[in-house]
């Protein structure tokens, strides 16, 4: 499991791109967008595409959801293809990329005891 995400659009800012791609790859509103921290990651690799150098760039942010509802994948068609509210108490039990964990850290979330720590 990823968290939302993608790029900006033309013009956007990275607040305004949370709002969008919550609302595309969830369906949820959300508003009091917050920057919290900038995490890289550099891979060097073999994907099923053949040799790859990977960098990511994530911009973290927190933001709130007044009004959850039920998760609907908006982007019919893009790189989302499920939505889920999971609770904290159960994030280990549930395969999630790396940045995750690094991320919850990094915004003062406490995260289940059994993630590894660094």
């Amino acid at each position: 499991m990823e968290p939302a995400g993608g790029g900006l659009e033309p013009g956007e800012t990275a607040a305004g791109a949370v709002v969008r791609e919550v609302l595309e790859e969830t369906g949820q509103h959300v508003d009091d967008v917050e920057f919290v921290d900038v995490m890289t990651q550099h891979w060097v690799g073999r994907s099923e595409r053949g040799p790859e150098d990977y960098h990511a760039v994530r911009l973290v942010h927190t933001a709130r959801c007044a009004q959850p509802t039920r998760p609907v994948v908006h982007d019919v068609g893009g790189s989302t293809s499920d939505a889920r509210w999971v609770p904290l108490e159960d994030l280990d039990r549930v395969p999630v990329v790396a940045s995750i964990p690094a991320a919850l850290r990094v915004a003062g979330v406490p995260v289940p005891g059994t993630w590894p720590q660094s």
